[in-house]
């Protein structure tokens, strides 16, 4: 059995720092798309103040923690669902739905794919094309999806391409959809980063669907992955078909008492969007002007970037930037993606300079 295997996730610096031998405090992470802000120093103080909670099972309806989010979403409590980040929630769809005939874009997030292992339900890629800069065909793809088809999981930014699907199309998807009585599960893991999330996101919008699942996480935006606390937004009975299949206190004591204080820490969530409106575009700018590579818009924390020399390919960049102490990410796990493809987090401006530095120099 092989275990971590490398590039189905970012993040995985032990791996790295075994394999060049390096101390893992000294890699420069930038395979890991997550909020590199520091934490609020008030969560430490928090676990410390409550640490009996450690004693005693959390509350199995997590009233307080759906409050929050209600309060952060607007959506009603009853609309609501947590989980041990978007990852349980997203196989725990795939499980209690059932959808006989699934239909996913790719490029995009590997678990989509693997949420179908083992199911006997059958799952197809609609190919995301690269001549169109990997935004999606409305048109080509509306049409593969009225081929019978009973769910469709969208990434929206989607990873790894870091494309927004514009607000009207979404929602002309949804009606599509809705109309053909397919399921929606949109993931919007990344919708915090948008330029304008609360334009970007249908959550205004979910009270109009019976067939949408909107799926988040704290994971990237609060920067807190160890944490693992992601939650779904939904008609209550899709919820309720998948709350029959969940298993009790997924979401552990400490996600249950700091979730709500992340939610509502106005001045985190201000000053992550700031920086990453400032970092994202500083960035795009400096590898735009790089002749050997090709870089694609993103409206997220990370870039698709393609190496156009002949000869580079990415286990080569990789060992390049390696002396450097500096992770990226290998995109070729990737349906429709190859060697000469890797992703680009966006981390703090000193971070970012070196690697913007080292491709300058080294490409």
């Amino acid at each position: 059995m092989t275990h971590n295997k490398e590039g189905v996730h970012g993040g995985n610096v032990d791996w790295f720092a075994r394999k060049y031998g390096f101390d893992p405090r000294e890699v420069l992470d930038f395979s890991s798309n997550i909020n590199p802000l520091p934490l609020p120093e008030k969560l430490k103080n928090e676990l410390t103040d409550n640490f009996g909670i450690f004693g005693r099972y959390p509350d199995r309806e997590y009233y307080d923690l759906r409050k929050a989010l209600s309060e952060y979403t607007g959506c009603s409590p009853d609309r609501i669902m947590v989980g041990n980040g978007a990852t349980e929630l997203l196989y725990l769809a795939v499980k209690a739905l059932r959808p006989g005939k699934t239909l996913i874009p790719a490029p995009s997030f590997g678990d989509y794919e693997r949420a179908f292992y083992g199911t006997g339900l059958q799952m197809d890629f609609y190919r995301i094309k690269e001549e169109l800069d990997f935004r999606l065909d409305m048109e080509s793809f509306l049409r593969e999806l009225s081929a019978g088809y009973n769910m469709t999981i969208l990434c929206n930014p989607n990873n790894p391409t870091g494309y927004l699907i514009p607000k009207e199309e979404l929602v002309r998807i949804l009606d599509e959809a809705r109309k053909l009585n397919i399921v929606v599960l949109l993931d919007e893991t990344f919708i915090e980063f948008a330029p304008d999330p609360d334009a970007a996101s249908v959550i205004e919008e979910i009270y109009a669907y019976d067939n949408v699942i909107l799926l988040r996480a704290l994971t990237k935006f609060f920067g807190v992955p160890g944490l693992r606390l992601g939650y779904c937004l939904g008609h209550p009975a899709l919820l309720d078909k998948m709350l029959s299949f969940k298993e009790p206190w997924t979401v552990n004591a400490a996600a249950n008492i700091l979730g709500p204080l992340l939610l509502r820490d106005k001045n985190y969530i201000e000053n992550s969007r700031k920086w990453i409106m400032e970092e994202r575009r500083h960035m795009y700018s400096r590898l735009n002007r790089i002749d050997g590579l090709k870089v694609y818009e993103s409206y997220s924390s990370f870039f698709l970037v393609k190496l156009l020399k002949e000869g580079w390919n990415v286990d080569l960049l990789q060992k390049i930037l390696a002396a450097d102490y500096i992770m990226i990410r290998d995109a070729s796990s990737f349906n429709y993606l190859n060697k000469r493809f890797f992703r680009l987090a966006v981390k703090d401006r000193v971070s970012n300079e070196k690697v913007l530095e080292c491709l300058e120099y080294y490409i």
